[in-house]
């Protein structure tokens, strides 16, 4: 049995459709998950000055002896 050119092309077009969402779905997830790793790194950026910073007052402090 021979298929049409119709139901060929309603196939393409239900293939090609599935092949959209699952485009869509993993630029969302990507989207997601490269914000997600934006806010962690911005608060790990942000923890490190702090860390940085204490330390510079820590290694001028008038209590510790030179190295």
């Amino acid at each position: 049995m021979e298929i049409s050119l119709e139901e060929k092309l309603n196939h393409f077009e239900v293939r090609f459709r599935n092949y959209i969402l699952i485009l869509d779905f993993l630029i969302r997830e990507t989207k997601s998950e490269l914000s997600e790793n934006r806010a962690k790194r911005e608060i790990w950026h942000k923890h490190h000055q702090n860390w940085k910073q204490s330390r510079k007052v820590f290694v001028k402090s008038p209590f510790l002896k030179p190295r």
